[in-house]
């Protein structure tokens, strides 16, 4: 048990001097951008053929189908459609909320950030953080997760609900009551 104090004192440690630009904390430089200066007016999409590929990426299960719904839209040209690559990069810059990835435990037991971003085996389960098939096969070059967890900070959250009236209005509900 006294390791487990020792690890909580490290987390509380690391805590302590923490900023939103350092580079464990998994923000982009644009990310980053966002939270310090946000939008201030709603988001409008006036082009049907952008709101129709948001609409199939927030609603599919497998995104990766967004191609060919397209395909299936315009068999013979669907050039305009934009690929799963732009939606979600026009998604999280209508939005301003960029998703935040960690490598974590297979087991869900612990992300690899923090004091745990230099391990290589969960410090609870001890499985691999990488697929130790291509780690071993690439002399530890290659570094695939065996997980990621995708976080969306709150704070670019809440920015993108107070840029909306409807939302703004609906947030102050109970105060009303």
């Amino acid at each position: 048990k006294l390791i487990d104090l020792r690890h909580s004192v490290t987390y509380i440690d690391a805590l302590r001097v923490a900023s939103l630009d350092d580079p464990g904390t998994g923000m982009t430089a644009d990310a980053l951008e966002h939270l310090q200066n946000p939008r201030c007016q709603p988001t409008t999409i006036n082009d049907d053929v952008t709101a129709t590929a948001i609409e199939l990426y927030l609603n599919l299960n497998y995104v990766t189908t967004i191609n060919s719904c397209a395909h299936h839209l315009s068999p013979d040209n669907n050039e305009g459609f934009p690929s799963l690559y732009k939606v979600k990069k026009l998604v999280t810059e209508l939005s301003s909320i960029d998703p935040i990835k960690h490598d974590m435990c297979i087991n869900s037991c612990m992300a690899f950030t923090g004091p745990n971003s230099h391990l290589l085996m969960c410090s609870i389960c001890s499985e691999a953080r990488y697929d130790p098939i291509k780690f071993e096969q690439s002399g530890g070059k290659e570094k695939v997760p065996c997980a990621v967890t995708t976080m969306f900070p709150l704070g670019p959250q809440l920015q993108a609900l107070y840029r909306d009236p409807k939302s703004t209005e609906d947030m102050g509900y109970r105060q009303q009551q």
